[in-house]
């Protein structure tokens, strides 16, 4: 009794929330390429995947009794009718109004007979018309529902029939391929956007905008608010650009259960020939220099590439000049105001070039403990590094000992020895091993940690290679020991979790240009598992 009592909950739930909750249809003609498409893998799979993950968080008894629970619900005949070993999904135009957009669900029909009379069993009374299609009245909607089926689904919309008409309804097997389903997936055609809609949106962004830019902030300089309005205005042409010139809008969840693998993506595309389209493919050519600088060895990496717009470039240059001027302007000490300008003169070349190429990475040694390097794309270094040992002239012998100029070469390039303070906290992990900076005339570096010095040489040896905009990882095993502090067990629950695969340790996160800007998020399931024991380590 209990379980049928939920079964019929549960259909009615879907169908409502399915059919009922959603834009009713026009009469439009149908597009090519719809304006909306949901797509849900089929419901077993759900479930199973469901059920993976709350294993891999430690749920593995919750998911047991809820799926003997959901089991009792399937028969020969599927659920009541629904075939769960199908996707389900839902596809429509959004008109001007949005009260006037369309919309069509899919869900897959195992036994078309068992299922109208589960809907009877609902008091929800399905009657067949010649044409072959069902109209049924919603409880508490305006709007009767009309459906028909269709090659294995149960095609349904409501308001007009005209929606599922054999003319205008698209094919569920084309429609709902498992390529570009996943788990789930939701794409928008921003293409097929009608135009009196997004002539009733830009405006709105727009004045939002413009309020953002009258708001006057406290204490803020005329540079700053300059930079600050000038942003919000490329922000406005890049969302007038979306809307105008864009195309495909998409985000997937993807999961494989049998290899662990967790996926999140959003994709999106600009019109062929388009200015926005172009200017996602120029972010595809680039090369990154710290595409260059990852190894095998790297338990976290970071590194970011791109170029800042030339309207920006110049505001942050006036914010930059700004600053020196009031610190110079406060400074007493003319010696030091000198420093200041010289200093600001060897950077700004590099602020005019607008490269933000730039890369950090932490590596695992042999002895096992770790090394970090930074570095950044410079313009003019050689003149940055005359200035640093003009400096260090000026500089109190105490303060001297703790730079050691060309203390070594490497290739062309000047490598300074820098004594840093390690806590001995982090000296377990990174050693006590001296820091070292250099500055050839396009690379600025500096290593500290365990062997940092030969992580200097092969930093200034690598080559720049095409690599994304934007790129995080972590090997969580690898690096548990830098995370002890806030999880004092990380070491050896790593060890346990990771045991068995120990290269199942891996975020990543991924941001690309090309024929589409891509955004990515990838991990193990073995991760998550990681995650709970750090999280219910902190509630200890």
């Amino acid at each position: 009794m209990l379980i049928r009592t939920f079964q019929k909950t549960t259909l009615f739930a879907l169908i409502i929330a399915f059919f009922g909750l959603v834009f009713p249809v026009n009469a439009q003609a149908p597009k090519l390429t719809p304006g909306v498409v949901l797509r849900i893998q089929p419901i077993n799979r759900l479930v199973e995947n469901a059920f993976f993950l709350a294993e891999s968080v430690g749920m593995k008894e919750q998911a047991k009794m809820i799926e003997g629970s959901l089991k009792g619900l399937t028969g020969p005949k599927g659920i009541e009718g629904i075939d769960p070993e199908k996707p389900i999904g839902l596809y429509g135009n959004i008109g001007p109004n949005l009260i006037d957009s369309e919309v069509v669900g899919l869900i897959p029909i195992a036994d078309e007979k068992t299922f109208v009379e589960m809907l009877g069993k609902l008091n929800l009374q399905a009657k067949k018309g010649d044409n072959g299609i069902y109209v049924m009245n919603i409880p508490n909607s305006p709007f009767p529902m009309f459906f028909k089926f269709k090659d294995g689904y149960m095609c349904a919309t409501i308001r007009d029939e005209k929606g599922i008409d054999d003319k205008k309804l698209l094919s569920p097997k084309d429609l709902l391929t498992a390529e570009k389903t996943g788990v789930m997936s939701i794409s928008l055609n921003l293409a097929g956007l009608p135009e009196d809609l997004i002539k009733n949106v830009v405006p709105q962004i727009e004045l939002q905008i413009a309020e953002a830019k009258q708001k006057k902030i406290p204490g803020e300089s005329p540079a700053v608010e300059k930079l600050r309005n000038d942003v919000s205005e490329m922000l406005l042409q890049f969302v007038v650009q979306v809307f105008t010139q864009g195309e495909d809008l998409t985000m997937k969840i993807d999961m494989d259960r049998k290899a662990g693998d967790l996926g999140l993506g959003i994709s999106f595309k600009g019109k062929n020939g388009s200015e926005l389209a172009k200017s996602i493919a120029g972010l595809g050519t680039t090369k990154s220099m710290g595409s260059g600088m990852v190894s095998k060895d790297s338990v976290i990496h970071m590194n970011i590439n791109s170029v800042v717009p030339e309207t920006a470039r110049k505001d942050f240059i006036k914010v930059f000049q700004e600053g020196i001027n009031k610190s110079i302007a406060d400074e007493k000490d003319p010696s030091k105001k000198g420093a200041i300008e010289k200093m600001a003169k060897a950077l700004t070349p590099t602020l005019e070039s607008g490269n933000m190429d730039a890369v950090m990475d932490v590596r695992k040694t042999g002895n096992g403990k770790f090394a970090f390097l930074t570095a950044m794309k410079i313009s003019e270094g050689k003149k940055i590094e005359e200035v640093i040992k003009l400096l260090y002239k000026d500089l109190p012998d105490s303060e001297k000992k703790k730079l050691s100029l060309d203390f070594a070469k490497s290739g062309d390039t000047n490598v300074h020895k820098v004594d840093i303070l390690i806590q001995p906290a982090d000296a377990k992990n990174f050693g006590s091993e001296p820091g070292y900076l250099a500055i050839s005339n396009d690379v600025m570096l500096f290593a500290g940690g365990e062997k940092s010095l030969s992580l200097i040489n092969e930093a200034l040896s690598s080559s720049s290679k095409p690599g994304p905009i934007f790129e995080f990882e972590i090997a969580f095993n690898k690096a548990a020991g830098l995370l002890t502090k806030d999880f004092a067990d990380a070491v050896e629950v790593a060890e346990k979790i990771f045991k068995e695969n120990p290269n199942s340790d891996k975020l990543r996160v991924t941001l690309e240009g090309g024929k589409e800007l891509s955004l990515k998020m990838s991990m193990k399931s073995t991760v998550l598992t990681f995650f709970k024991a750090a999280d219910g380590a902190k509630g200890k």
